[in-house]
């Protein structure tokens, strides 16, 4: 049985703004109305599709909790600080729609992470499951991915060692949407010659050139950890289920 992990995040907030109709009354007066019955109906609409399309047994969701309580954002202050635009009038409805159907919403967690934690946890979802999502971070998860927006990749395999890898990339790289600028200067073609240049032949760990590359800037391997914790999407094992409560990533150890 095909479990569907579905990141519902960006499923409601298309929904929602696809029944938005704006008017304008004389120039420069808009007035801006919702359906929510519609965006409700939108949303259905998208899923059911999306189960057959992949030929999945089950779907499980998930949405974000509030942004302003994430726990990203006690790691660094500044994450996702600069969103400030206006939220489609029927995101509210939609989001009560899905919690009324059984989405997994857990306070301080993105919808990324609760998928990246459902994903890595055999026994929450047992079986073969499919992570959806339209967000490339979640490729920093192991698993079988699916993105709606690249629909001719067909499903994508990631293994741990890629996964660590790309986890890597976006801490040297920050993410602009999101609010936290990884290392200064350094682009996803600088990143990748970086990271190219470790293991066994250059004596090195991904993190120790990650560490290395901050510290030729003029930062720290603190300011290096930074990034990489906001970057982290969680797994399993970087959350504790019995206090409800991250567990900050940690760099392996050289050995």
């Amino acid at each position: 049985m095909t479990t569907l992990i579905v990141d519902a995040d960006s499923f409601a907030y298309a929904a929602a703004v696809a029944a938005e109709t704006t008017v304008e009354w004389e120039p420069g007066q808009l007035s801006v109305s919702a359906d929510a019955d519609e965006a409700i109906a939108e949303v259905s609409r998208k899923l059911r599709n999306l189960k057959k399309e992949l030929e999945a047994d089950k779907l499980v969701l998930a949405i974000s909790d509030a942004s302003e309580n994430g726990w990203r954002r006690k790691v660094y202050p500044k994450y996702k600080a600069h969103r400030k635009e206006r939220k489609p009038l029927a995101l509210q409805a939609v989001r009560d729609f899905l919690l009324s159907k059984g989405a997994y919403l857990r306070p301080t967690l993105e919808a990324d992470d609760v998928c990246g934690i459902l994903a890595t946890n055999s026994k929450i979802v047992p079986g073969p499951k499919i992570v959806v999502s339209i967000d490339k971070d979640l490729r920093t998860i192991p698993g079988r991915h699916f993105s709606p927006l690249k629909r001719d990749e067909g499903i994508v395999v990631v293994d741990a060692h890629e996964a660590n890898y790309f986890h890597m990339m976006q801490t040297l790289t920050g993410d602009v949407v999101d609010g936290y600028p990884g290392c200064p200067n350094i682009g996803p073609v600088k990143a990748k010659t970086i990271l190219a240049e470790t293991g066994i032949d250059f004596g090195k760990s991904y993190w120790d050139a990650v560490v290395e590359t901050f510290e030729k800037k003029g930062l720290t391997a603190d300011d290096a950890l930074v990034q990489a914790r906001v970057a982290r999407i969680l797994r399993a094992s970087d959350y504790d289920f019995k206090q409800k409560k991250v567990r900050l990533w940690t760099p392996p150890q050289s050995s």
